[in-house]
């Protein structure tokens, strides 16, 4: 079931995001000048954007509840879904901001020893219109607010309904927790279609499911992705040079800033740990 709603949620979310940048192109009067060139998708990113966007909040949140309900009771829907919290959620979610901050360094390093993996030339150009999209998206004229609902808020909300929510959950009735994490987090890091940045993004989508499953909460997950894509684009805004960065090119990281990254990030694994045992007196 699980498997089912990916494959069917990636199928509606393309279809649907095309189907919305059309319609916008042609209420706004720009679909011949695109249809001229419609590899060149850059003057109308706000268009593409808003669809993403659309998309996610109708498929990703509404669509994954609305399925949900054929693996479970309407009213079970809460829980099922890891949609509650306690009086510890606010500390987890604390917790799981300074860890997914305390982890970029390494994710950053892991993003260039990906990026240094040979792709065919079919695949390294669909990777590079991928990374100018993105740069473009980071850097463009429209407001901070406006980049942060799009890349770090819509995301941060509706991904997390479907893969920690959802997807988790399913593959937790068929496997072990751990199991569930790993496949959770693969099918995540996957489902971006970036071969070029799959292993950080591999790294990030296991560490935000463990988040989820060790607080029985969404919302320490949704925190943790909110902090993760919104220092992406504060940094981007404010040092647009990091956002385009090409991690083909040799470049140096500060190996102690990296020994420090894995130790706190370490720390804060066990903090949470020891706080779940505390909480339940034994880790799930």
């Amino acid at each position: 079931m699980a498997l089912a709603w990916v494959i069917t949620a990636f199928i509606l979310f393309q279809l649907g995001g095309l189907i919305l940048l059309l319609g916008s192109l042609v209420a706004s009067g720009e679909i011949n000048t695109f249809l001229e060139n419609p590899a060149n998708i850059e003057p109308y990113l706000t268009h593409l954007i808003t669809g993403n966007s659309i998309m996610q909040i109708l498929v990703f949140a509404f669509g994954t509840i609305l399925f949900a309900r054929l693996s479970t009771q309407s009213a079970e829907i809460k829980s099922f879904l890891r949609l509650q919290t306690d009086n510890r959620t606010l500390v987890y979610s604390f917790l799981a901001v300074l860890l997914i901050v305390s982890m970029q360094p390494v994710i950053y390093l892991l993003s260039y020893l990906n990026a240094q993996i040979p792709l065919p030339d079919f695949i390294q150009g669909f990777e590079d219109s991928q990374n100018e999209l993105i740069s473009g998206l980071l850097t463009g004229d429209q407001l901070l607010l406006v980049t942060l609902i799009h890349i770090a808020v819509v995301p941060s909300v509706c991904e997390e309904i479907m893969y920690r929510g959802y997807v988790m959950r399913m593959f937790e009735r068929s496997t072990s927790p751990m199991w569930a994490i790993l496949i959770t987090g693969f099918i995540f890091g996957a489902y971006h279609m970036r071969i070029s940045q799959l292993i950080p993004l591999i790294l990030l989508g296991v560490v935000i499911t463990w988040l989820a499953w060790k607080s029985n909460s969404l919302v320490p997950a949704m925190a943790a992705h909110l902090a993760n894509n919104g220092g992406s684009v504060f940094l981007a805004n404010r040092y647009p040079e990091m956002a385009e960065v090409d991690f083909s090119e040799t470049f140096t990281l500060d190996p102690l800033l990296i020994g420090g990254s894995v130790i706190f990030s370490a720390i804060l694994v066990y903090v949470i740990s020891e706080k779940v045992k505390n909480r339940d007196g034994g880790a799930p």
